[in-house]
Protein backbone atom coordinates (compact mmCIF):
# COMPACT_ATOMS: atom_id res chain seq x y z
CA UNK A 1 0.00 0.00 0.00
CA UNK A 2 1.26 3.62 -0.91
CA UNK A 3 2.29 5.71 2.15
CA UNK A 4 1.16 8.98 0.41
CA UNK A 5 -1.64 9.09 -2.19
CA UNK A 6 -0.93 10.92 -5.17
CA UNK A 7 -3.48 11.67 -8.36
CA UNK A 8 -0.97 10.10 -10.01
CA UNK A 9 -1.75 7.00 -9.14
CA UNK A 10 -5.29 7.52 -10.17
CA UNK A 11 -5.89 6.40 -14.08
CA UNK A 12 -8.20 9.54 -15.17
CA UNK A 13 -8.99 8.11 -18.43
CA UNK A 14 -10.23 3.93 -18.01
CA UNK A 15 -12.68 2.24 -15.94
CA UNK A 16 -16.51 2.06 -16.23
CA UNK A 17 -17.50 5.10 -14.24
CA UNK A 18 -19.38 7.54 -16.34
CA UNK A 19 -21.63 10.23 -15.56
CA UNK A 20 -21.57 14.17 -13.81
CA UNK A 21 -20.28 12.54 -10.66
CA UNK A 22 -16.57 12.11 -12.00
CA UNK A 23 -16.62 14.80 -14.15
CA UNK A 24 -13.46 16.64 -12.82
CA UNK A 25 -10.90 13.47 -13.88
CA UNK A 26 -12.61 13.58 -18.03
CA UNK A 27 -11.12 16.69 -18.46
CA UNK A 28 -7.68 16.12 -16.39
CA UNK A 29 -7.73 12.81 -18.77
CA UNK A 30 -8.07 14.94 -21.97
CA UNK A 31 -5.96 17.50 -21.16
CA UNK A 32 -3.24 14.83 -19.80
CA UNK A 33 -3.47 13.14 -23.04
CA UNK A 34 -3.38 16.44 -25.02
CA UNK A 35 -0.13 17.03 -23.47
CA UNK A 36 1.42 13.76 -24.60
CA UNK A 37 -0.29 14.12 -27.85
CA UNK A 38 1.60 17.53 -28.40
CA UNK A 39 4.65 16.30 -27.20
CA UNK A 40 4.86 13.45 -29.57
CA UNK A 41 3.52 15.85 -32.52
CA UNK A 42 5.37 19.36 -31.98
CA UNK A 43 4.25 20.43 -35.54
CA UNK A 44 0.73 20.73 -34.40
CA UNK A 45 1.22 23.80 -32.37
CA UNK A 46 1.47 25.74 -35.63
CA UNK A 47 -2.47 25.51 -35.93
CA UNK A 48 -3.17 27.32 -32.30
CA UNK A 49 -0.68 29.32 -31.41
CA UNK A 50 -0.73 30.93 -34.80
CA UNK A 51 2.02 32.01 -37.65
CA UNK A 52 4.84 31.86 -35.20
CA UNK A 53 8.05 32.20 -36.57
CA UNK A 54 10.54 28.91 -36.41
CA UNK A 55 12.38 30.41 -33.99
CA UNK A 56 9.52 31.01 -31.30
CA UNK A 57 8.08 27.66 -31.94
CA UNK A 58 11.35 26.10 -31.25
CA UNK A 59 12.10 27.96 -28.12
CA UNK A 60 8.81 27.30 -26.72
CA UNK A 61 8.58 23.47 -27.44
CA UNK A 62 12.18 23.08 -26.00
CA UNK A 63 10.82 24.51 -22.59
CA UNK A 64 7.58 22.07 -23.73
CA UNK A 65 9.77 19.12 -23.77
CA UNK A 66 11.79 20.93 -20.18
CA UNK A 67 9.00 21.57 -18.44
CA UNK A 68 5.89 19.60 -18.79
CA UNK A 69 2.86 21.10 -17.09
CA UNK A 70 0.95 19.57 -14.38
CA UNK A 71 -2.66 18.91 -14.43
CA UNK A 72 -4.37 18.12 -11.43
CA UNK A 73 -7.67 18.73 -9.50
CA UNK A 74 -8.19 21.72 -6.94
CA UNK A 75 -5.83 25.25 -6.64
CA UNK A 76 -3.01 25.14 -7.53
CA UNK A 77 -0.34 26.47 -4.62
CA UNK A 78 2.42 28.60 -4.46
CA UNK A 79 4.86 25.33 -3.82
CA UNK A 80 3.78 23.81 -6.98
CA UNK A 81 5.74 23.29 -9.95
CA UNK A 82 5.35 25.60 -12.89
CA UNK A 83 3.64 25.08 -15.08
CA UNK A 84 0.58 24.28 -13.93
CA UNK A 85 -3.20 23.15 -15.11
CA UNK A 86 -5.66 22.93 -12.83
CA UNK A 87 -9.25 21.89 -13.00
CA UNK A 88 -11.84 23.18 -10.21
CA UNK A 89 -15.45 23.21 -10.23
CA UNK A 90 -17.25 26.23 -9.86
CA UNK A 91 -20.79 25.27 -9.43
CA UNK A 92 -23.34 22.84 -9.07
CA UNK A 93 -26.82 23.19 -10.02
CA UNK A 94 -30.28 20.90 -10.73
CA UNK A 95 -31.00 21.16 -14.14
CA UNK A 96 -34.68 19.98 -13.39
CA UNK A 97 -36.39 20.60 -10.16
CA UNK A 98 -37.36 16.76 -9.29
CA UNK A 99 -35.57 14.36 -7.33
CA UNK A 100 -36.41 10.79 -7.74
CA UNK A 101 -37.28 8.37 -9.80
CA UNK A 102 -35.96 10.04 -13.23
CA UNK A 103 -34.01 7.39 -14.94
CA UNK A 104 -36.77 5.89 -16.59
CA UNK A 105 -36.67 2.62 -15.25
CA UNK A 106 -40.29 2.12 -13.93
CA UNK A 107 -41.58 0.30 -10.72
CA UNK A 108 -39.26 0.54 -8.04
CA UNK A 109 -40.40 -2.32 -6.25
CA UNK A 110 -38.59 -4.67 -8.94
CA UNK A 111 -35.23 -3.68 -7.32
CA UNK A 112 -33.69 -4.91 -3.96
CA UNK A 113 -30.88 -4.17 -1.72
CA UNK A 114 -29.96 -7.79 -3.08
CA UNK A 115 -30.29 -7.35 -6.89
CA UNK A 116 -29.19 -3.61 -6.77
CA UNK A 117 -30.10 -0.84 -9.58
CA UNK A 118 -30.79 2.45 -10.26
CA UNK A 119 -33.37 4.09 -8.94
CA UNK A 120 -32.94 7.60 -8.12
CA UNK A 121 -31.33 10.51 -11.31
CA UNK A 122 -30.74 13.85 -9.91
CA UNK A 123 -30.00 15.49 -13.09
CA UNK A 124 -27.53 18.44 -12.55
CA UNK A 125 -25.85 21.21 -14.38
CA UNK A 126 -22.09 21.71 -13.49
CA UNK A 127 -19.85 24.65 -14.47
CA UNK A 128 -16.10 23.85 -14.34
CA UNK A 129 -13.12 26.12 -15.18
CA UNK A 130 -9.63 24.96 -16.46
CA UNK A 131 -6.63 27.74 -15.09
CA UNK A 132 -3.19 27.75 -16.44
CA UNK A 133 -0.78 29.40 -14.78
CA UNK A 134 3.20 29.94 -15.50
CA UNK A 135 5.90 31.85 -14.85
CA UNK A 136 5.75 33.36 -18.39
CA UNK A 137 3.31 35.07 -20.19
CA UNK A 138 4.00 33.58 -23.18
CA UNK A 139 3.59 30.34 -22.39
CA UNK A 140 0.57 30.84 -20.34
CA UNK A 141 -0.76 31.85 -23.82
CA UNK A 142 0.40 28.98 -25.46
CA UNK A 143 -0.92 26.14 -23.26
CA UNK A 144 -4.50 28.29 -22.67
CA UNK A 145 -5.20 27.74 -26.20
CA UNK A 146 -3.86 24.23 -26.36
CA UNK A 147 -6.22 23.81 -23.69
CA UNK A 148 -8.68 25.16 -25.43
CA UNK A 149 -8.37 23.33 -28.83
CA UNK A 150 -7.92 20.20 -26.87
CA UNK A 151 -11.43 19.78 -24.91
CA UNK A 152 -12.71 21.33 -28.22
CA UNK A 153 -11.23 18.10 -30.39
CA UNK A 154 -12.31 15.45 -27.33
CA UNK A 155 -16.39 16.68 -27.76
CA UNK A 156 -16.73 12.62 -28.68
CA UNK A 157 -15.16 11.15 -25.29
CA UNK A 158 -17.16 13.50 -23.40
CA UNK A 159 -20.52 12.36 -24.75
CA UNK A 160 -19.03 8.74 -24.25
CA UNK A 161 -18.55 9.98 -20.76
CA UNK A 162 -22.73 10.62 -20.57
CA UNK A 163 -21.99 14.53 -20.49
CA UNK A 164 -24.40 16.17 -22.48
CA UNK A 165 -24.72 19.70 -23.86
CA UNK A 166 -20.66 20.57 -23.03
CA UNK A 167 -20.51 24.39 -23.88
CA UNK A 168 -17.59 26.94 -23.43
CA UNK A 169 -18.70 29.34 -21.19
CA UNK A 170 -15.54 32.20 -21.23
CA UNK A 171 -12.27 32.95 -21.08
CA UNK A 172 -10.26 35.07 -19.33
CA UNK A 173 -6.78 36.82 -17.72
CA UNK A 174 -6.94 37.02 -14.26
CA UNK A 175 -4.39 38.11 -11.40
CA UNK A 176 -3.25 35.23 -9.31
CA UNK A 177 -4.51 35.39 -6.03
CA UNK A 178 -1.66 35.78 -3.92
CA UNK A 179 -3.18 33.39 -1.22
CA UNK A 180 -2.36 30.71 -3.59
CA UNK A 181 0.18 31.55 -5.95
CA UNK A 182 3.08 34.29 -5.81
CA UNK A 183 2.13 37.75 -7.58
CA UNK A 184 4.60 36.78 -10.58
CA UNK A 185 2.56 34.11 -12.07
CA UNK A 186 1.03 34.27 -14.83
CA UNK A 187 -2.86 32.91 -15.15
CA UNK A 188 -5.58 32.23 -17.85
CA UNK A 189 -8.86 30.45 -16.80
CA UNK A 190 -11.22 28.80 -19.21
CA UNK A 191 -14.79 28.03 -18.20
CA UNK A 192 -17.41 25.34 -19.57
CA UNK A 193 -20.96 24.24 -18.56
CA UNK A 194 -22.73 20.78 -19.07
CA UNK A 195 -25.64 18.70 -17.60
CA UNK A 196 -25.79 14.86 -16.64
CA UNK A 197 -27.09 12.69 -14.02
CA UNK A 198 -25.97 11.86 -10.60
CA UNK A 199 -27.30 8.43 -9.46
CA UNK A 200 -28.09 6.53 -6.67
CA UNK A 201 -27.06 3.10 -7.50
CA UNK A 202 -27.97 0.69 -4.42
CA UNK A 203 -31.94 0.75 -3.12
CA UNK A 204 -31.29 1.56 0.05
CA UNK A 205 -33.61 0.36 3.04
CA UNK A 206 -35.49 2.69 5.24
CA UNK A 207 -33.37 3.80 8.05
CA UNK A 208 -34.27 2.23 11.53
CA UNK A 209 -35.93 4.23 14.00
CA UNK A 210 -34.31 7.22 15.43
CA UNK A 211 -32.73 6.81 19.57
CA UNK A 212 -32.74 10.40 20.83
CA UNK A 213 -30.75 10.33 23.96
CA UNK A 214 -31.30 13.33 26.37
CA UNK A 215 -29.66 14.54 29.58
CA UNK A 216 -31.77 14.54 32.54
CA UNK A 217 -29.59 15.58 35.23
CA UNK A 218 -26.49 14.69 37.00
CA UNK A 219 -26.30 12.52 40.06
CA UNK A 220 -23.74 11.92 42.46
CA UNK A 221 -23.87 8.82 44.88
CA UNK A 222 -22.39 8.48 48.17
CA UNK A 223 -18.50 8.33 46.76
CA UNK A 224 -18.79 11.52 44.86
CA UNK A 225 -18.41 9.89 41.73
CA UNK A 226 -20.44 11.97 38.75
CA UNK A 227 -22.56 10.01 36.49
CA UNK A 228 -24.92 11.41 33.89
CA UNK A 229 -28.67 9.79 33.72
CA UNK A 230 -29.68 9.53 30.42
CA UNK A 231 -33.62 8.02 29.08
CA UNK A 232 -34.31 6.45 25.59
CA UNK A 233 -37.11 7.73 23.26
CA UNK A 234 -37.25 5.61 20.41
Amino acid sequence: MPQKMTDSLIDYSQGEFSGINFSERYFVAVIRNALKWFHDNPEAWKRIIGNVSADELSRFQAYFNNRKPTVRLGYARSQDPMPQINIILDSETSSVDLVGDLAGIGDMDEFTVATGGVINANLKKQTLSIHVHADHPEITLYLYHMVQASILSSARFFAQKNLANLSFVSGSEILPQEVYLPEQIYSRVLSYTFEGSGQGTIPLPAPPADLHIFVEGVRVNDTITGGVQVSQNI
